[in-house]
Order: structure tokens, then C-alpha cells, then sequence
């Protein structure tokens, strides 16, 4: 018995984890990719697959959003903050924009994949601060091997 083509695929796939949920999504709302829906449309990349929702959507957003994170956590001159927003925006932007125009995705595809990659980076964010409040515990309580004595 063969295994299917793609097991593990979409779990290894992007650094932000979100290749977990996306799967689901699809199995949820089965619509077919927009050339496929319309003849008319022809594809102006392959795309395989369901449509909903946009999987480089969900993932550029999480990587933007990410990204955005850290750089305000870590950088305080407004510029560098300004600057870096900018350059998410547009290539976010660039990343949905193409979706739709390449026929894989409808608008309403990238704009679900978006909104699942920024609660993707919320959720990452908060475990993360839990993560570090319970090693800051932790660390507090004498690190491994308990107090030195």
C-alpha cells in the first residue's frame, strides 16, 4: 500500500508552523482553484489542490507579522520600525496581489489565508511568552540542579 504523496509535506513546509491548519481549512470549505471554476481563466502558474485558503498568503503573513514583532520588541528608532513596516506591507501585498491575478486563488482565499497567518503569529507570540515566563521561573528557582549548597 502506497502512502499518500504528500504526508508530512505541508507540515515541514514553512518555518511558521502554519502549514498545520492549512490543511483543515481546505477540507472544510472545498472550493475549486478560479481556472478551474471558469474555463475561460487559464492558470498563469501551477497550483494543485483546493483553493481555500491561500497557503502563500497564511504563510507571508506570519512571517510579516512575525518579523514586525521582533523588529518593534528589539528596534526603537521609528525609522527602522517605519521602514520595516513598509517593506512587509508590500510584500504581503505583492504575495496576495499575485495569488489572484495568477488565477490560483479568488480574493476571498488570500484574504482567509491572511487573517490565519496573523492569528498563527498571535498564537506563536503568547506561547513563546509563556515559554519564556516559565523559564524565567525556572532560572529563579536555582536553574536545574536546584539552589548551589
Amino acid at each position: 500500500m502506497a502512502a499518500p504523496a504528500n504526508v508530512g509535506g505541508d507540515i515541514g513546509k514553512r518555518g511558521t508552523g502554519n502549514g498545520h491548519f492549512e490543511p483543515a481549512g481546505q477540507s472544510v470549505v472545498v472550493r475549486p482553484r478560479p481556472f478551474v471554476a471558469d474555463p475561460q481563466l487559464h492558470a498563469l502558474a501551477h497550483a494543485s489542490g483546493w483553493s481555500f485558503p491561500s497557503g502563500h498568503a497564511s504563510a507571508s503573513a506570519a512571517l510579516v507579522i512575525i518579523m514586525l514583532m521582533y523588529i518593534w520588541r528589539w528596534h526603537r528608532r521609528p525609522a527602522t520600525r517605519t521602514l520595516a513596516a513598509i517593506i512587509g506591507v508590500l510584500y504581503l501585498a505583492t504575495i496576495v496581489w499575485t495569488r489572484v491575478y495568477l488565477h490560483v486563488h479568488f480574493a476571498s482565499d488570500v484574504l482567509a489565508g491572511v487573517l490565519e497567518g496573523v492569528a498563527v503569529a498571535i498564537i506563536a507570540r503568547e506561547i513563546m511568552r509563556g515559554l519564556q515566563q516559565r523559564y524565567r521561573r525556572h532560572l529563579m528557582h536555582g536553574g536545574v540542579g536546584g539552589p548551589a549548597g
